[in-house]
């Protein structure tokens, strides 16, 4: 899934989101809660890819940083540690093509 496609798509689920009576039963809060987190989950994955791409191209370097981390810490203010592990998750799914798919439509998580 490209950039677009996942902005789209969470620009979709948000307007659902805002139509819904958040003032509804409970069943109708907890499945805006799960979307909000299939939402997360997306921009999570779409992060992981863009930040792995990056490394492949050796952009930190060329951007004057050391590592992904340091990167995602100084530029997105993220965990060191939380970049570290979405790149490196990315770049271990790309080789494993059955896993990834399974990751990229929620048959895993995270």
């Amino acid at each position: 899934m490209d950039v677009l496609e996942t902005l789209r798509r969470v620009y979709a689920a948000l307007q659902m989101l805002e139509k819904a009576d958040s003032q509804g039963g409970l069943a109708a809060l907890e499945q805006q809660l799960r979307a909000l987190v299939e939402l997360e989950d997306a921009l999570e994955r779409q992060l992981g890819h863009l930040l792995a791409s990056m490394g492949d191209r050796g952009a930190w370097a060329e951007l004057g940083f050391a590592s992904v981390g340091q990167y995602g810490e100084e530029r997105l203010g993220l965990c060191r540690r939380t970049t570290e592990k979405r790149a490196g998750l990315a770049r271990a799914l790309q080789r494993l093509p059955h896993l990834r798919a399974a990751y990229e439509t929620g048959g895993i998580g995270p």
